[in-house]
């Protein structure tokens, strides 16, 4: 992974500021995803896509042994 891309530290507390990404999708997956935040009592869309991609990342890391809470793999 490029430095880049790395989340940046704000502080000397540790704590990531978040970095944005802008992301084109169908509308029906937009609507989908709008369902599902009001099922699930996202107050946002973005909660909904952090935690959905957190699950999807976590998932895929399992499934090939290389998670790291740091990120970067094993």
């Amino acid at each position: 992974m490029s430095e880049g891309y790395r989340a940046r530290r704000s502080g000397s507390d540790g704590v990531f500021s978040p970095a944005v990404v802008s992301v084109k999708l169908p509308m029906s997956l937009l609507n989908q995803l709008e369902i599902l935040r009001d099922a699930l009592g996202y107050s946002t869309r973005s909660e909904l896509i952090r935690d959905a991609l957190r699950e999807f990342i976590l998932s895929r890391h399992r499934l090939i042994g290389a998670y790291s809470p740091e990120g970067g793999g094993a």
